[in-house]
């Protein structure tokens, strides 16, 4: 039994190797940032790394943007020939190779030039050969922040307020929350918001808006209301805070007039204030 022991092992190594080898193509790691701001970068590296056996002839690389069914660049080993698209034409670093490199891996990866937000999106490698095939993919956002956020509210009458964030200049499309915090159970809600949204020069323009009911918010004191903005895939966050006096906490003695009420009273405490100057000095 131990004299055919040997034998087994070395023939259990051949099965192996054999296998190994029948394996074939196959990626093992794509490498791509998960988000960059805008403008920021000189360069970043989108790299896809490969295994590939001894029957995988005619090696090509493609990296595809989306869902377009044009890569945006390709490189097919046997010419050597490397085809950045309409897309990427100036802007990728055409003297750029992976560390280590071979005949097979050496323009695999790209480096694109100060990314922008039209680059932003789901990158997949595909790589394929006369034997085999494998692809996998990977998103990257390149995101602008807003050129300008607000956070405010109007009365629409006595009983209720419209409070509105409005963002512009942001890419891409942002995610808008309210939230209402409680001052006695210091703990938030999420209020459902109405949006309208404007996609125009590469950027987009969002309003959220959700009107109110002074009596549905809390009592006891003044709601502190939040707007908070996120970009998905990307870990930017921005918030605006507010203290809203609902009517009812307000002295009992205006309570009852209405808002022009309210002025005439106070123009006339003026004026009446003002007459026993007017009658001295004449």
């Amino acid at each position: 039994m131990s004299s055919t022991t040997p034998y087994s092992y070395i023939l259990s190594l051949l099965i192996l190797l054999t296998a190994t080898d029948s394996l074939g193509l196959k990626i093992t790691e794509v490498s791509i940032p998960h988000y960059i701001e805008n403008g920021t970068k000189e360069s970043v590296i989108l790299d896809c790394r490969y295994d590939y056996g001894n029957d995988d002839k005619n090696l090509v690389v493609k990296w595809f943007l989306n869902d377009d069914p044009e890569p945006i660049y390709q490189w097919i080993t046997e010419l050597n020939l490397r085809q950045p698209s309409y897309r990427l034409q100036g802007r990728i670093n055409m003297s750029y190779t992976v560390t280590p490199s071979a005949n097979l891996t050496r323009y695999r990866a790209l480096n694109i030039l100060r990314p922008t937000t039209d680059l932003s999106g789901k990158y997949t490698c595909n790589v394929a050969s006369l034997a085999s095939e494998d692809s996998e993919e990977r998103q990257m956002t390149i995101y602008a922040p807003p050129r300008s956020f607000n956070f405010n509210y109007t009365k629409t009458d006595r009983e209720s307020s419209n409070f509105t964030c409005v963002v512009e200049g942001i890419f891409p499309e942002p995610q808008i929350s309210l939230l209402l915090t409680n001052p006695n159970l210091k703990s938030a809600k999420s209020i459902p918001l109405h949006n309208k949204t404007i996609f125009s020069k590469g950027t987009y323009s969002v309003m959220s808006y959700r009107e109110l009911l002074d009596k549905e918010l809390p009592s006891g004191g003044p709601s502190e209301l939040q707007c908070v903005l996120f970009i998905p895939g990307t870990d930017f966050r921005r918030e605006k805070i507010l203290s809203y006096y609902p009517e009812h906490l307000a002295g009992s003695a205006l309570r009852f007039f209405p808002f022009w009420s309210t002025s005439l009273i106070t123009a006339a405490v003026l004026l009446v204030s003002t007459v026993p100057n007017f009658i001295y000095i004449s």
